[in-house]
């Protein structure tokens, strides 16, 4: 894949199913069709709301009922089971919250950091590195784009190998570069990562000058 004249390869490490969702809570609360959005409150007319429902009319704090006087839940399916996020770059700018941003990358580094910890460092005379990912899994129509997979993957992957002490930082006097490439697969369960790490030989043949 890259020119074995500017890259040596150094080792390749495979993570087989890799984590690709982090449970952000173990039980979603109910949610009730109600007047006003809010919290544990889905905004919804009466016309709006699915006829299986019955929908009937309001009580006076704003909830709806059915045609049992009964408050209708908006989520029965998700109420009370657990939710997951995807691993999504996404979620680092978008409004999902400080919470969920901080649980995926909490997991994400003690996931990778379980992965690494058995590698050896690199040797100053390894350095800088061009780090490499091949990712294999099947071309879904939920399957996000490349760079919102491994943009997210390469951060805590750096941050992780800073925390076993396999490199001494992130900066580009150690990792000079990134790339990846999707595979398509047929099985979900055969999904894998092979992270690549290379040394860039121009860089060091310019060490030795």
């Amino acid at each position: 894949m890259l020119d074995e004249k500017q890259f040596k390869k150094l080792k390749t490490i495979e993570i087989p199913q890799y984590m690709y969702q982090i449970q952000v809570s173990k039980s979603r609360n109910v949610k009730y069709f109600h007047q006003e959005s809010g919290r544990g409150r889905v905004k919804k007319a009466l016309q709006d709301i699915p006829k299986k429902y019955k929908a009937t009319s309001y009580d006076l704090l704003g909830f709806a009922l059915n045609d049992k006087n009964e408050k209708i839940i908006a989520n029965p399916l998700a109420a009370g089971t657990a939710k997951y996020v995807p691993i999504n770059s996404q979620v680092l700018y978008s409004s999902s919250g400080q919470f969920i941003r901080s649980k995926i990358m909490k997991e994400l580094h003690a996931y990778y950091s379980e992965i690494f910890e058995v590698l050896i460092p690199f040797t100053k005379q390894e350095y800088p590195l061009f780090v490499w990912i091949d990712w294999y899994a099947p071309n879904q129509h939920k399957t996000q784009d490349i760079d919102n997979f491994t943009y997210i993957t390469e951060k805590a992957m750096f941050d992780s190998l800073q925390e076993c002490g396999i490199i001494p930082d992130d900066t580009v006097d150690y990792i000079c570069g990134q790339g990846s490439l999707f595979h398509e697969i047929k099985n979900f369960e055969d999904r894998k990562l092979e992270i690549s790490f290379y040394t860039y030989m121009e860089k060091q043949q310019l060490k030795l000058l």
